[in-house]
């Protein structure tokens, strides 16, 4: 009921639903790959410590 009522709030303004699934697709998959990276990056500077 509530994500109706939202959907319906933005579509009165243009917002298509289809551009807000594509907005959140892409702000999760950055926020996964930039903690993918930490990761990465921590387990590297850790292998160049033990060098």
């Amino acid at each position: 009921m509530f994500l109706s009522n939202v959907f319906g709030f933005l579509m009165r303004f243009g917002i298509s639903i289809l551009a807000i699934g594509e907005f959140l697709l892409e702000l999760f998959g950055g926020a996964i790959t930039t903690w993918l990276g930490l990761i990465v990056s921590k387990s590297g500077i850790k292998n160049i410590r033990l060098c």
